[in-house]
């Protein structure tokens, strides 16, 4: 039934309810964002108190707001959640309580050890008590289509319908589960073996968040994991102990020869495809991952600095940890992953301690942050030889860093002996007016990585073309035939060849980089996969502008899928196809096209078998 334009429904439910998802899209939290007027209270931790005190510290135990700002709140306080972030990482905190303070603010008390836990984080990527936070889950800012709130407290759903939708037939599903398939061994010795999960798709997942000491939050200092015990901001100094990963759609675990092959993984309230520990000789392939809470594909853990060395809080045994090995990430469309708030610093893939990873012809389009987190460490474990012989090659980048910054399309930490990332097709990059960009970015401890004959057609503002510059122990780099928008380098690292990047300011590339752009991404035996919504069949056909001297013969396209399309070069806007000097054309399963005779510039046409137009390129084709 309905109230006004609000929907509203009995659901039987009686904890907090995160994720909503409506005619297949997802539904968001009501939210406001605000300014802090700091903290308020004091919360205490004594070292051996609990299990998750490993040291002993205080912090905020609650955070003021104006009471213009936000309302008396008198039931379900426990459901709020305050988000805030940094450049490059999101942090969220729940509530216990809503107060007046003495000072006359409205106190927004945080569950605890969470809330202090939160507080942690070093180099200021933490949760902060000052500055912009937005805040979630108050029934009275329910006044936006799209929106839904949950009175756990009577059961009662409401929802505010997107235009055109029809309540009464709605497809309205609130999930429960947080992961929907689990695969898993018991160590080293015992691993499940030779699975495929083919054809299914996994849909609607939830997330209760990290619970500790039955209090509820998500804090870290970078990337797809989060702070699970009170001890030092200094991660490194644990070797990463007190962090762990999420939850993902599918879960793999010691596990040997699992394949998840040409499935669809969406709506997650966490994270995608996870193999996390001791998963080898295994293969995500041809999968369709979009609308992922966090990171649409997660391999590795961060605590495989050293494997099976044991630890005061290791969560992995001798016998039982192992490095993911001989894994393959091949031909996927990653798309609109890390949407939502508190997740941002998660990338399309995030890959940790990784041995022999091959992460090839996928198509990465829309992140919060990066498209691929390869490595870990950052400079501190110059010993680890866990992380090696990593291949990322490729593989196409569309509209990186779209809410945070500080990254670029492929992310590397720490020494790699023995990784290539060679030929990926990157474009869209953004400035850097509210944080550092990068076209590619080597971070601390990058090393001994190739990364030859990328092509970055990146904005001209970005902060560096390639950030490899002679900083936080980066070494023993080799970064050939760059070919980019805009040169903008800084002072090369130690041991380290790197070239110039070679400037094509307009994007039309050269021949061979053009034959780059048109490898890259997902095969044409995987056109299926892409949805023409995403990529037009013309724009799939021709990806990349190119300018090709006159006289040259052909250059290589894409199929358009359908062998009874045509696919013409003609110039732009053109309606009536005829071959001629100015016209070239082929079959639409073709994977080449002849270049027209006449100088000039021209668009690539897809023709249906009834002669209508289905599209034009972008992308132009410059015969001079």
């Amino acid at each position: 039934m309905s109230s006004g334009s609000i929907y509203k429904a009995t659901l039987n439910r009686t904890t907090k309810l995160r994720n909503l998802y409506v005619n297949d899209a997802r539904a968001n939290m009501t939210s406001k964002t605000v300014t802090s007027k700091g903290g308020t209270g004091t919360y205490s931790v004594t070292a051996g108190q609990a299990a998750w005190a490993w040291n002993s510290g205080s912090g905020s135990d609650g955070i003021a707001y104006a009471t213009a700002d936000v309302p008396a709140i008198t039931s379900n306080k426990d459901d709020l959640e305050i988000v805030n972030g940094t450049t490059w990482n999101e942090n969220i905190v729940c509530t216990r309580d809503v107060v007046a303070t003495s000072d006359g603010n409205r106190g927004l008390m945080l569950q605890q050890p969470y809330g202090i836990i939160a507080q942690l984080p070093g180099w200021s990527s933490g949760f902060s008590v000052t500055g912009s936070h937005k805040i979630f889950n108050v029934f009275a800012w329910l006044t936006s289509a799209g929106q839904f709130y949950f009175d756990k407290t009577t059961g009662t759903l409401y929802y505010y319908p997107r235009s055109g939708e029809d309540m009464s037939t709605a497809d309205v599903e609130a999930p429960v589960a947080e992961s929907l398939l689990s695969i898993a061994g018991t160590s080293t010795t015992d691993r499940v073996k030779n699975l495929t999960i083919q054809g299914i798709t996994f849909a609607n997942s939830d997330y209760s968040l990290v619970n500790v000491g039955n209090s509820y939050g998500k804090a870290s200092v970078q990337g797809a994991t989060a702070f699970i015990a009170y001890g030092t901001g200094d991660w490194h100094a644990s070797k990463y102990e007190i962090v762990d990963t999420f939850p993902g759609m599918i879960m793999v675990n010691s596990a040997d020869s699992i394949n998840i092959v040409g499935n669809v993984v969406k709506h997650s309230g966490n994270e995608g495809i996870s193999m996390i520990n001791d998963v080898i000789n295994s293969n995500i392939i041809g999968n369709y991952i979009t609308d992922i809470a966090g990171s649409g594909i997660t391999i590795a853990h961060p605590q495989h600095v050293y494997i099976g060395d044991g630890g005061t809080h290791e969560k992995y045994a001798k016998g039982v940890e192992g490095a993911c090995t001989k894994d393959t990430i091949n031909n996927n469309v990653v798309y609109n992953v890390s949407t939502l708030p508190g997740f941002g610093g998660h990338s399309g893939i995030t890959a940790f301690f990784v041995d022999t990873l091959t992460i090839t012809h996928n198509l990465i389009h829309s992140t919060a942050y990066n498209g691929i987190n390869l490595g870990w460490g950052w400079k501190n474990f110059t010993d680890s030889t866990t992380c090696k012989n990593n291949t990322c090659s490729f593989n196409r980048f569309n509209n990186m860093m779209t809410r945070l910054h500080d990254s670029g399309a492929v992310y590397t930490i720490g020494q790699e002996p023995g990784t290539n990332i060679n030929q990926n097709y990157v474009k869209g990059i953004p400035n850097n007016s509210s944080g550092p960009t990068y076209g590619l970015h080597n971070d601390e401890g990058s090393a001994y990585i190739t990364e030859n004959d990328n092509v970055l057609d990146i904005d001209k503002n970005v902060t560096y073309t390639i950030n490899c510059e002679d900083y936080g122990a980066k070494h023993d780099l080799t970064i050939l035939r760059t070919y980019a928008t805009v040169n903008k380098m800084g002072a090369n690292p130690p041991n380290s060849t790197i070239d110039t990047p070679i400037v094509v300011a307009d994007a039309v590339w050269p021949v061979t980089q053009y034959g780059y752009c048109v490898a890259s991404g997902v095969e044409d035996a995987y056109r299926s996969i892409v949805p023409s919504s995403l990529v037009s069949t013309a724009d799939f056909v021709f990806p990349a502008s190119c300018a090709a001297p006159k006289g040259t013969a052909t250059l290589p396209i894409r199929s358009s899928g359908n062998a009874g399309n045509t696919v013409w070069f003609a110039p732009a806007g053109t309606t009536a196809f005829a071959e001629g000097a100015t016209m070239t054309k082929a079959a639409g399963d073709a994977t080449s096209l002849a270049v027209p005779t006449t100088t000039g510039s021209y668009k690539l046409s897809v023709v249906d078998s009834q002669g209508k137009k289905l599209g034009e390129s972008a992308a132009l084709l410059r015969v001079q």
